[in-house]
């Protein structure tokens, strides 16, 4: 079986959601894969290695970018919103189931936090710079907490959409949509 890199994640991360992350060794994921050992060790040289692809592919990588300019506050919301809404259509595209997605993304996180809560508070700061440009009469403060109460709306609209089991895209989109245009009305 031919296989590329992204296709490894994809058979890794299904069986980190069966088996679990610790239980499962390289010798399960070459099985699994259709690969010889070697394959998985040509792209990742340690099951870590996998284990962080997996987490930039199918979550890290769509996380919002702080750095990446946006024209207007209704810009930055709604490319955050589409962000997230993207992570959960790829995992659905994969047949990865979402709940299960959620508990094993909650339990890695118990290991190591500071790249998801960098990321995150990266675009919290830049959020709260866009509403101080453009919403004059609102404090560096209410600003702040604006931005972080964004963030956890659109986590809180993700975790809710993954308790569906299977959502579509349209539900996704239009769920993530409905977080951004509700948080800019009541900005």
């Amino acid at each position: 079986m031919k296989t590329n890199r992204d296709d490894l994640i994809v058979v890794a991360l299904r069986l980190f959601l069966t088996k679990g992350y610790d239980k499962t060794s390289m010798m399960d994921l070459a099985r699994a894969a259709q690969v010889s050992k070697g394959a998985f060790h040509h792209y990742f040289p340690r099951k870590e290695a996998l284990l962080q692809a997996c987490l930039d592919h199918f979550f890290t990588d769509f996380l919002p970018d702080p750095d990446r300019p946006a024209a207007t506050l209704s810009d930055m919301v709604q490319a955050t919103a589409d962000s997230y809404a993207q992570a959960l259509i790829r995992l659905c595209d994969h047949q990865i189931p979402l709940p299960a997605f959620q508990a094993f993304l909650w339990d890695q996180l118990r290991h190591d936090t500071q790249p998801i809560l960098a990321r995150n508070l990266a675009v919290q700061q830049a959020l709260s710079q866009k509403i101080l440009a453009e919403k004059p009469q609102i404090t560096a403060t209410q600003a702040a907490r604006s931005a972080q109460q964004f963030l956890a709306l659109v986590e809180g609209t993700g975790t809710l959409l993954c308790l569906q089991q299977t959502p579509d895209a349209r539900q996704i989109n239009t769920a993530f949509q409905t977080a951004a245009e509700d948080f800019l009305a009541r900005l």
